[in-house]
């Protein structure tokens, strides 16, 4: 387990690697502490958090070397206790579990064994539903808030990308005006949905906000970033992910529309990525060692 704080300054304009670009006056100071760094266990090459709940459980996915390379989902409980693997009706060399709400129901998506066609699941305690949009030819649920709305992509068709919200039962597809490709990656309480979009001019990644009557925020980037994934959004509007550089180098950030963003990099990590954060500050991710292996930590935002 690691205990760091580093602190940066928020302000009303923006920061880079923890470095002021402007003289605006600046906000009460910003830190992100780390809490713990973890791998699933027997894991040693890849382990990624993806969502945190209110209560501090962790969803995410590892890779399974034993099985030849297989992606497994996982749980950590905020005790620090893990999930057997998860592994979608039993079945398939890939599971990934992608969010967890606050009644500890995962999303994720999954391969069946002999069908490469990816589907999505819930996880409810031990019973697995499929869900999958009508017609399409991949379905991925990437997150979904504690009254069961759920976001997600799927295939419009093959390696064709597109968003969808499914609000209280009602599907909305949904894509980013001219864009290559379209993700949805998280909802919150209030239905605001954020994910990435493909620029068709430029080729890069760029993040979205939508509220819920269907207002697109869109380019949401970090300044001075070459592309940017926007992964998790709480419900106050604080959102967190990842943004790579010039250099290609991967940094984490969060970020609060209009112009609050601070940028953050795991202690010595050849690259940092945040993909949840929650209600109560505490943020999840991954960091890339010298080595190149994948870690998971969670954290705590202040400001």
């Amino acid at each position: 387990m690691c205990h760091q704080i580093l602190s940066a300054c928020l302000t009303t304009s923006f920061i880079v690697l923890g470095s002021t670009l402007t003289s605006h006056a600046q906000a009460p100071e910003a830190s992100i502490e780390i809490l713990a760094t973890f791998d699933y266990p027997a894991v040693t090459d890849y382990t990624n958090p993806e969502g945190i709940n209110d209560n501090g459980d962790v969803a995410g996915s590892y890779i399974d070397l034993d099985a030849g390379g297989a992606a497994r989902g996982f749980v950590r409980f905020r005790n620090g206790n893990f999930s057997p693997p998860i592994i979608a009706f039993g079945d398939g060399d890939y599971t990934e579990a992608d969010d967890i709400n606050t009644g500890r129901t995962v999303c994720g998506s999954f391969y069946k064994t002999g069908d490469e066609t990816s589907h999505g699941y819930f996880l409810s305690e031990k019973t697995f539903t499929q869900f999958d949009i009508d017609g399409a030819f991949g379905t991925s649920v990437l997150g979904l808030n504690d009254a069961g709305d759920f976001v997600g992509l799927y295939q419009s068709e093959p390696g064709v990308a597109q968003a969808f919200i499914d609000a209280g039962g009602n599907i909305t597809r949904f894509n980013v005006p001219e864009a290559l490709l379209c993700i949805a990656y998280a909802i919150n309480a209030s239905r605001e949905t954020v994910g990435i979009y493909e620029n068709g001019s430029d080729g890069n990644i760029h993040g979205f906000l939508r509220n819920e009557l269907g207002n697109l925020t869109f380019p949401l980037d970090f300044p001075g970033a070459l592309g940017t994934y926007v992964r998790g959004i709480n419900d106050r509007g604080w959102m967190v992910g990842t943004y790579y550089d010039s250099n290609y180098a991967n940094h984490g950030f969060v970020i609060k529309t209009p112009n609050a963003f601070l940028s953050f990099d795991y202690p010595n990590a050849l690259g940092t990525t945040l993909n949840g954060i929650n209600n109560n500050g505490l943020v999840c991710g991954s960091y890339y060692d010298i080595t190149g292996v994948s870690h998971g930590f969670i954290a705590r935002f202040r400001r």
